[in-house]
């Protein structure tokens, strides 16, 4: 039986809400999963752990409000912060990545589904968790030699072209 690669959480961070999205076993999909309270650390750490647990988490990542002109403001530094305090609650790797608009996509991802604006305020978070994992897992997948729409190779520079 082969053996599934360690899944990767991602955290929509929040002074309310932590919006939580999981990959999948084979590390290609985002999952939205959860949204925990951000109010209350002593409920977000039991409740992070838990999940880190149960899913097998190998990686978290926590998305970084840069502001448009790729600054660093407040948010920012308050979200580098809680990362910090991530990575010591659970014992994991944890990376920062930028979530520029993931909200607001989310939001009107939500919308166009013709869902009320109170049922998408229970979800948005995480559905934003879940966009910055999808990004964050685009950008990390391993090319496979050969593979078309990887950059400098051909589908033709396979084994045994002609």
């Amino acid at each position: 039986m082969t053996e599934l690669p360690p899944r990767i959480l991602a955290l929509d961070w929040g002074t309310k809400r932590v919006g939580v999205a999981v990959s999948d076993p084979f590390g290609e999909v985002a999952l939205p999963l959860d949204v925990l309270p951000g109010d209350r650390e002593d409920e977000l750490v039991r409740r992070l752990r838990k999940i880190c647990d149960d899913k097998d988490i190998a990686r978290i990542i926590v998305g970084l409000p840069v502001n448009m002109d790729g600054t660093h403001g407040p948010s920012a530094r308050a979200a580098k912060g809680f990362a910090e305090r991530v990575a010591r609650w659970t014992g994991l790797p944890v990376e920062t990545t930028d979530e520029r608009l993931t909200s607001s996509d989310a939001d009107g991802r939500l919308a166009e589904t013709g869902m009320k604006w109170q049922d998408r305020k229970k979800r948005v978070d995480q559905v934003a968790a879940s966009l910055i994992l999808a990004e964050w897992l685009a950008k990390h997948r391993p090319e496979k030699p050969g593979a078309a729409g990887v950059p400098g190779k051909s589908v033709d520079e396979g084994e045994g072209g002609g």
